[in-house]
């Protein structure tokens, strides 16, 4: 799984298995051997490409909640915003949370709208840190 995950991030960037090799400080045979699964990174190293993406370990090592979701579930966020389930995907943990938060709001409407809902990720961390702090005053 996460040699999958791992080339499709990278392709996603438009990155090389060079820039990718050289980013982490390894050869491009080393890096290679990360996406075709013949050899696993350390820890430090996982890290490091977690943060090269912006992506939590967990989504990196494929442990989402995904996985224990229904696949034919309707209601699930990306589908009800219209969102590519890849592009859902390379959202971190707290964007997902956000954006669950953001589809509960009857103010907001997003439906079939994914380049916005996407754009505006910023703002709606904005908005949904300040409507959490009001919550808990």
């Amino acid at each position: 799984m996460f040699s999958v995950k791992l080339k499709q991030l990278r392709k996603n960037k438009k990155l090389t298995q060079e820039d990718m090799a050289q980013y982490l400080g390894i050869t491009r045979q080393g890096y290679a051997k990360y996406e075709n699964d013949n050899s696993e990174p350390s820890l430090a190293m996982l890290v490091k490409i977690a943060d090269m993406f912006a992506v939590p370990l967990d989504d990196l090592l494929g442990r989402t909640m995904e996985a224990t979701e229904p696949a034919d579930d309707k209601s699930s966020t990306y589908m009800r915003l219209g969102i590519p389930k890849e592009d859902y995907d390379l959202l971190t943990s707290y964007q997902h949370v956000v954006l669950d938060w953001a589809v509960s709001q009857n103010d907001f409407h997003f439906k079939n709208q994914s380049d916005n809902v996407l754009d505006m990720m910023e703002r709606l961390e904005i908005i949904y840190e300040y409507e959490m702090a009001r919550k808990d005053k």
